[in-house]
């Protein structure tokens, strides 16, 4: 299991974070299939850009900053059932 807390608003550029999140998606996928990961962040729309789906979703608040704890589970391909499934 992986939990990470990657930086948002003030502590990184908002021009940067959506890649950097895009990132953090790839990454993910690509290395750590088998496992889960947990992403705690308060970019809302930064978590969308992860592109991976979530299996759950729990808001919580970081003092004002209304923010989201992710699970992902990760594993190679997709689960999506194509038109002979």
């Amino acid at each position: 299991m992986m939990i990470m807390n990657p930086p948002y608003n003030i502590r990184i550029q908002q021009d940067e974070i959506l890649e950097f999140y895009n990132e953090i998606g790839r990454r993910l996928k690509h290395h750590w299939s088998g496992f889960d990961a947990w992403v705690f962040s308060g970019d809302l729309q930064a978590l969308k850009r992860i592109g991976l789906r979530p299996k759950r979703r729990i808001a919580l608040f970081n003092g004002s900053i209304e923010s989201k704890l992710v699970h992902l589970p990760l594993y190679m391909g997709s689960k999506r059932k194509g038109p002979n499934n």
